[in-house]
Protein backbone atom coordinates (compact mmCIF):
# COMPACT_ATOMS: atom_id res chain seq x y z
CA UNK A 1 0.00 0.00 0.00
CA UNK A 2 1.31 3.44 -0.90
CA UNK A 3 0.09 5.14 2.27
CA UNK A 4 -1.70 7.79 0.26
CA UNK A 5 -5.28 8.59 1.17
CA UNK A 6 -6.09 11.04 -1.60
CA UNK A 7 -5.19 12.25 -5.06
CA UNK A 8 -5.69 15.39 -7.11
CA UNK A 9 -8.67 15.36 -9.47
CA UNK A 10 -8.13 17.96 -12.17
CA UNK A 11 -11.11 19.73 -13.71
CA UNK A 12 -9.86 18.85 -17.19
CA UNK A 13 -10.86 15.24 -16.44
CA UNK A 14 -14.49 16.30 -16.84
CA UNK A 15 -13.89 16.39 -20.59
CA UNK A 16 -12.80 12.75 -20.43
CA UNK A 17 -15.79 11.73 -18.30
CA UNK A 18 -18.26 13.39 -20.68
CA UNK A 19 -17.51 10.76 -23.31
CA UNK A 20 -17.83 7.79 -20.95
CA UNK A 21 -20.85 5.94 -19.62
CA UNK A 22 -21.53 5.81 -15.88
CA UNK A 23 -20.22 2.24 -15.71
CA UNK A 24 -17.06 3.22 -17.56
CA UNK A 25 -16.48 6.15 -15.21
CA UNK A 26 -16.85 3.77 -12.27
CA UNK A 27 -14.35 1.33 -13.83
CA UNK A 28 -11.93 4.17 -14.53
CA UNK A 29 -12.16 5.54 -10.98
CA UNK A 30 -11.62 2.08 -9.48
CA UNK A 31 -8.62 1.60 -11.76
CA UNK A 32 -7.21 4.97 -10.64
CA UNK A 33 -7.61 3.93 -7.00
CA UNK A 34 -5.91 0.58 -7.59
CA UNK A 35 -3.09 2.29 -9.46
CA UNK A 36 -2.49 4.84 -6.71
CA UNK A 37 -2.70 2.32 -3.90
CA UNK A 38 -0.94 -0.72 -5.40
CA UNK A 39 0.54 0.47 -8.73
CA UNK A 40 -1.73 -2.04 -10.44
CA UNK A 41 -2.17 -1.40 -14.14
CA UNK A 42 -5.73 -1.92 -15.34
CA UNK A 43 -6.46 -4.45 -18.06
CA UNK A 44 -9.01 -2.48 -20.05
CA UNK A 45 -10.09 -3.97 -23.36
CA UNK A 46 -11.90 -0.78 -24.34
CA UNK A 47 -9.57 1.57 -26.23
CA UNK A 48 -11.35 4.66 -24.88
CA UNK A 49 -10.82 3.57 -21.29
CA UNK A 50 -7.18 2.73 -21.97
CA UNK A 51 -6.62 6.16 -23.47
CA UNK A 52 -8.47 7.91 -20.64
CA UNK A 53 -6.48 6.06 -18.00
CA UNK A 54 -3.14 6.74 -19.70
CA UNK A 55 -3.98 10.44 -19.94
CA UNK A 56 -4.79 10.57 -16.22
CA UNK A 57 -1.90 8.27 -15.28
CA UNK A 58 0.69 10.80 -16.43
CA UNK A 59 -0.75 13.27 -13.89
CA UNK A 60 -0.85 10.59 -11.17
CA UNK A 61 2.80 9.71 -11.76
CA UNK A 62 3.90 13.35 -11.78
CA UNK A 63 1.91 14.09 -8.62
CA UNK A 64 3.34 11.00 -6.88
CA UNK A 65 6.88 12.25 -7.50
CA UNK A 66 5.97 15.69 -6.15
CA UNK A 67 4.38 14.07 -3.07
CA UNK A 68 7.49 11.98 -2.37
CA UNK A 69 9.66 15.11 -2.64
CA UNK A 70 7.34 16.95 -0.25
CA UNK A 71 7.41 14.07 2.24
CA UNK A 72 11.21 13.98 2.11
CA UNK A 73 11.44 17.74 2.71
CA UNK A 74 9.06 17.47 5.66
CA UNK A 75 11.05 14.62 7.19
CA UNK A 76 14.27 16.59 6.80
CA UNK A 77 12.72 19.72 8.30
CA UNK A 78 11.42 17.68 11.23
CA UNK A 79 14.81 16.09 11.75
CA UNK A 80 16.56 19.46 11.69
CA UNK A 81 14.00 20.91 14.08
CA UNK A 82 14.50 17.99 16.42
CA UNK A 83 18.27 18.37 16.30
CA UNK A 84 17.97 22.09 17.01
CA UNK A 85 15.71 21.35 19.96
CA UNK A 86 18.24 18.90 21.41
CA UNK A 87 21.07 21.41 20.91
CA UNK A 88 19.03 24.15 22.63
CA UNK A 89 18.30 21.87 25.57
CA UNK A 90 21.99 20.89 25.88
CA UNK A 91 23.00 24.56 25.77
CA UNK A 92 20.43 25.47 28.43
CA UNK A 93 21.65 22.64 30.67
CA UNK A 94 25.25 23.76 30.20
CA UNK A 95 24.32 27.37 31.01
CA UNK A 96 22.50 26.27 34.16
CA UNK A 97 25.45 24.15 35.26
CA UNK A 98 27.86 27.09 34.78
CA UNK A 99 25.63 29.56 36.66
Amino acid sequence: MSGKTSFIMYLRYIEIFKDLSGDDIKRLMLAIGAYIEHRTMPSFTDAGLKMAFNFIRSDLDRDAVKWEETKFKRVEAGRKGGLASVENRKQNEANQANA
